[in-house]
């Protein structure tokens, strides 16, 4: 061996030795408990907050750089309260220190036991842990970036990082809403990785539960999943990522079960977010298909496939504990299926194709909203075969029938319509419009056809400009137009009925012909 490549192994022998030496003796000679007053001092003056350690604190640093945290705590904002805004129970960390001579990363199991975190807003929008955050000026922000050490883009500082894995147990988060007297808390969040590197996948798997104060709601997850990221160009994926949830709400009698499927892929510097092998389920309702999402530095770009296979939905509303009343047909609900397709930006949305089969309805139709203005936009366009309401209409007795039809006209006797108010304010706050046609349309018994309706609401005025109908070999052509004026609610009604077949139709409404002849009825209102 030649004389220099001994003697520099023989340096990093030296070195090796000395640095094992000096870190045995620190571990024996220190000891991290006498500084913990000095480390509370120094937590307290870059963040203003009081900051106690009941726990031991332990160190070591050969061959692993180690530290042990236990039973720490930060205080609250005094605005907001007294207690600590963040608990821990326990807090491990190792690292290797030889690799780092290597510029390789080793870290041992990262333990994180017994989280708590307090998140506050008050009534003026504020929240405590922006004096944690401080403020930035433009100065702070030239000084740091003037700092900054030049790099090479897309370089590493290291060659390699190697985590054993990380643990986070019994984690408590909570959020109260001052505002909007609201209370969200993730409480008994669990977290267990696999090894963590850059160059392969590993596993995540974990649970936790979420409670809702209002409505009051509790939704028990647990999750898993394999994720591999690419740091350098700021690329993550998750593959076969399933979660469980089950939702009990007071707004249901049942439990309500939730598995979502799905692989998804991640990247920071194009903004893209591609949701794929998408599937929802919840009982016997499955929700499947693929989404994506971009450029959310700007307006956003949304895109969406999404179908829902036949499912019988009477059924499923049941199971949930919802009260269905008895409908004229058994079987109303029972077949109820969708195709949708989804495209836009957060501030323009439309959705062409939108199809749905509703037993033996089918509806072809689209939607948009648009709110680049100050004013939303709303449009809707429907084609619908045919639709059988009285299907739909709970069944009822004639008793039924009677104590309603007295109850409607002893109301209708002690109203006055001179002293009703009519707020139509909420006609400004939308500007919309919908197109709607009917092959064929019954309800209470009665049949139209070739139905077209167009609605139109701008700046405050709503017009139906026309409805069209044919009834029983007549025509019906209605005009309406509804505004909000400043004197008050202007109404005005227009209807033309002509050639109607008497017969047919009060044989329809009585269940026997009582009148013949034709009919034509013109009047505005």
């Amino acid at each position: 061996m030649p004389f220099f490549v001994k003697v520099i192994a023989g340096v990093l022998a030296a070195v090796v030795i000395s640095v094992a030496a000096i870190g045995l003796a620190a571990s024996w000679l220190i000891d991290p408990n006498d500084y913990r007053d000095d480390i509370a001092r120094q937590v307290e003056s870059s963040t203003g907050r009081s900051f106690d350690i009941d726990g031991d604190l332990s160190l070591s640093v050969f061959p692993w750089i180690a530290v042990e945290v236990n039973q720490s705590r930060l205080s609250d904002d005094p605005a907001f309260s007294q207690q600590s805004m963040a608990e821990i129970r326990k807090l491990s960390i190792r690292l290797k220190l030889l690799p780092l001579l290597k510029r390789e990363i080793q870290v041992g199991r990262i333990v994180v036991d017994g989280l708590s975190l307090k998140l506050a807003v008050n009534e003026e929008g504020a929240s405590n842990w922006e004096s944690l955050l401080g403020e930035q000026t433009a100065e702070d922000e030239e000084a740091a970036t003037a700092q900054e050490p030049a790099t090479n883009s897309g370089e590493l500082p290291v060659t390699s990082v190697r985590i054993e894995g990380l643990t986070i147990s019994d984690a408590t988060v909570s959020y109260q809403d001052r505002q909007t007297d609201s209370e969200y808390r993730l409480q008994g969040f669990n977290l267990e990785s696999g090894e963590v590197t850059l160059d392969k996948p590993f596993s995540l798997n974990g649970d936790a539960k979420v409670y809702v104060s209002d409505p009051e709601s509790v939704l028990d997850l647990n999750w898993q999943g394999e994720i591999a990221m690419d740091l350098e160009q700021s690329r993550y994926q998750l593959d076969g990522f399933e979660l469980n949830a089950m939702l009990t709400t007071e707004e249901l009698d049942k439990p309500v079960s939730i598995q979502l499927d799905t692989d998804l892929q991640l990247d920071l510097e194009q903004e893209s977010l591609v949701l794929s092998a998408l599937t929802l389920r919840s009982d016997s309702l499955l929700l499947e298909g693929n989404a994506s999402a971009g450029r959310w530095s700007g307006d956003g770009e949304v895109k969406a496939k999404l179908n829902v296979p036949t499912w019988d939905a009477k059924s499923w509303l049941r199971d949930l504990g919802v009260e269905l009343p008895d409908m004229s047909d058994p079987d109303a609900l029972s077949a109820v299926a969708m195709q949708m397709n989804v495209s836009g930006s957060l501030q323009q949305l439309a959705v062409s194709p939108l199809v749905i089969d509703l037993d033996d309805s089918r509806i072809d139709g689209s939607a948009s909203v648009d709110l680049r203005q100050e004013v939303p936009a709303i449009e809707f366009s429907a084609s619908i075969n045919e639709v059988n309401l009285d299907r739909y209409m709970a069944a009822a007795d004639d008793e039924d029938e009677a104590t309603d039809d007295k109850d409607d006209q002893e109301a209708g006797a002690s109203a006055d319509i001179n002293s009703t108010e009519v707020d139509l304010s909420a006609l400004n706050s939308v500007n919309a419009k919908a197109d709607v046609s009917i092959g064929r349309l019954q309800a209470n018994r009665v049949v139209t056809e070739d139905v077209e309706l167009k609605l139109r609401l701008n700046d405050g005025t709503l017009r139906l400009a026309p409805l069209s109908l044919n009834l029983y070999s007549g025509t019906l052509r209605m005009e309406a137009t509804v505004a909000d004026s400043p004197g008050g609610a202007n109404i005005q009604f227009s209807n033309r009925l002509t050639a109607l077949q008497l017969g047919p139709l009060t044989e329809a409404l009585m269940e026997k012909p009582t009148l013949s002849g034709l009919g034509n009825v013109s009047f505005d209102l």
